[in-house]
């Protein structure tokens, strides 16, 4: 028989726990497995016989995260897969679970990539280079995002939404580089932000028929 001597967690709020036997790092699963099974510190067990009930109780539970997760938003593969390891459950199984849930269309990563893309571009009025780094960062396949992209939000209208953005933002005296700073942290071309930020101040100074009679 060995001890479970501690159940580390892998830091505050992470549900990713090291079970410790004997004062060694024995091995990882999740902090709903170990709940599951009821193991605590200072138990006595038999390594052989837990490894087999951890092993039998991580499928289902890993499942029944994946889930959860997808319940709560759209999942590309990669990053659901990431969020399983992170909780604890090995990548074989992490793997192996969105296989699943791909092969019955709960995951798909092109649909993921097209809500991505216009959740980015319209509701975070990103332009497409900073859209594009936050899709790949999140584990999308380059080639899904610039098809997800081009759907969206073709490169040709990309003048346009920086214009709409700039002229939303400009104020009467306001300073050119200032307004193009600001586009380009969205991710908009250097180019770009300079002439829509001209434009939209230009566009302040020019007088209205009004203003002219």
């Amino acid at each position: 028989m060995a001890r479970i001597t501690a159940l580390r967690a892998a830091f505050r709020g992470s549900k990713r726990r090291s079970i410790i036997i004997d004062d060694e790092e024995w091995r990882m699963t999740s902090l709903v497995v170990v709940r599951e099974l009821g193991l605590a510190a200072g138990d006595e067990v038999d390594l052989h016989a837990t490894e087999l009930a951890i092993a039998a109780a991580e499928p289902a539970a890993a499942r029944e995260r994946a889930l959860r997760l997808l319940g709560y938003r759209e999942h590309g593969s990669e990053e659901l897969r990431d969020k399983l390891v992170a909780d604890g459950y090995p990548d074989r199984l992490a793997q192996d679970t969105v296989a699943a849930l791909m092969r019955i269309g709960l995951v798909d990563d092109a649909r993921y990539a097209e809500i991505l893309a216009r959740t980015l571009i319209d509701g975070r009025r990103y332009g497409r280079s900073r859209a594009r780094t936050e899709m790949v960062r999140r584990g999308v396949d380059e080639t899904l995002v610039q098809e997800a992209l081009d759907a969206c939000c073709p490169e040709s209208g990309e003048y346009d939404r920086a214009l709409a953005m700039a002229s939303h933002w400009a104020r009467p005296g306001g300073d050119t580089r200032k307004l193009a700073a600001r586009l380009a942290r969205r991710g908009f071309p250097p180019r770009i932000c300079f002439d829509a930020a001209a434009a939209a101040l230009g566009d302040m100074d020019t007088p209205s028929d009004a203003d002219t009679l």
